[in-house]
């Protein structure tokens, strides 16, 4: 089986809560790429619930997640789409599939009108900061902490701060841990957001920055455009871009697992194991990483290490179909027959694809020969 090529883009009761068990028969439409979480992630997470994503919006769209990517939206186009469709902030979206912390549970007592009478913002700037998880309310309801929060907003928007790049810094600042009250934002010469004071201003990634006029590569920006030129069969150009964008922002596994992709396209085996690694590293969940490093594993003859990949993926996720197919028949070929028929037997029960199936019964039967062959002897 090939490596998959992948691509950027791994809740609670009102409009910014979405459930589990919502998904089921929900079609999500997602706006923008999501901070590392490959849309095939989402895709399978949430089929897992019973939901669906559409590439498109369109009439069987139930729900648009927009993610912190997507922070330049208009505010007319969000008032929009909330009159047609259930939005949902990228933090309220992983807490559906189970891939972020609830929320805090602090007490909250204020609604969003009260919430932006008292941080002297509107109630539509009050519904962009929560929609972009700037703000955390539960049941519709703002804390103590939303209300420090949207004063910051409001002293940084009073400041001439554009919103956009308000939300892009606060959801950063969201997704290290940190609250938009508990960092010292200034306004950056080149008309950015950045940590402390000038002259001592830091990016978001801790580099520091200084005044020279030029404006900091984004790296959602880097990842588009190797995105481009990985679709249009230019490896080399989207491997330059992944590389830098992966040293910037050193949390995001898709960065390095993206640049693995281009790498083995290339022919270029181990430097796409250390980048796959690096993906893992950083998310030591990533079931991707891991089933590519089983096939990689099991191309150099590193068949322990191959085995070890396949069943920590399939340990995360029972329903891999790869994994459990690729397992199976690197233990036929180990000639363990008894572990590989139980694997050959289960890949049938769940119903592949008819050219698996065959193959899957042809080799379950060479397993069961094999197995009847040694008992003879």
């Amino acid at each position: 089986m090939q490596i998959p090529s992948e691509s950027l883009a791994r809740p609670q009761g009102s409009r910014q809560d979405l459930l589990m068990d919502a998904l089921a028969g929900a079609t999500l439409h997602i706006h923008g790429r999501l901070d590392g979480l490959t849309v095939r992630q989402a895709s399978r997470l949430i089929e897992l619930a019973g939901g669906k994503v559409a590439k498109r919006v369109g009439a069987s769209t139930t729900h648009i997640v927009l993610a912190h990517s997507a922070a330049a939206i208009e505010p007319e186009d969000i008032a929009d789409l909330g009159q047609v469709f259930t939005l949902v902030s990228e933090f309220s979206f992983r807490r559906a599939l189970g891939l972020g912390p609830g929320p805090e549970t602090d007490s909250r007592t204020w609604n969003a009108k009260d919430l932006a009478r008292h941080a002297r913002l509107s109630e539509e700037e009050v519904e962009r900061l929560a929609l972009f998880d700037l703000l955390d309310p539960a049941e519709a309801l703002f804390g103590f902490r939303d209300l420090a929060s949207a004063r910051e907003a409001a002293r940084l928007l009073g400041a001439g701060v554009e919103m956009a790049a308000l939300l892009s810094a606060g959801a950063a600042l969201r997704r290290r841990g940190l609250r938009l009250s508990e960092a010292r934002l200034s306004a950056a010469p080149w008309g950015d957001l950045a940590l402390g004071r000038a002259p001592h201003l830091a990016t978001f990634d801790g580099q520091l920055t200084l005044d020279l006029g030029e404006t900091p590569v984004r790296v959602a920006d880097l990842a588009e455009a190797a995105e481009d030129y990985e679709e249009a069969g230019d490896p080399g150009r989207a491997e330059g871009l992944y590389r830098i964008a992966a040293r910037i922002d050193r949390w995001d596994p898709v960065l390095p697992f993206n640049l693995a992709n281009v790498l083995y396209a290339q022919g270029r085996e181990a430097e796409a194991i250390i980048a796959y690694q690096t993906a893992l590293a950083r998310d030591p969940g990533y079931v991707d990483a891991l089933y590519n490093l089983g096939v990689l594993s099991s191309l150099r003859d590193c068949n322990e290490d191959a085995e070890r990949y396949y069943r920590t993926a399939l340990g995360l996720e029972p329903t891999h179909s790869e994994a459990r197919f690729n397992l199976a028949l690197l233990l036929t070929q180990m000639r363990r027959f008894p572990d590989a028929l139980a694997l050959w037997e289960e890949f049938i029960r769940c119903g592949p694809s008819r050219e698996d199936l065959s193959q899957a019964r042809r080799y379950a039967l060479m397993c069961r020969m094999e197995m009847a062959a040694a008992r003879q002897h």
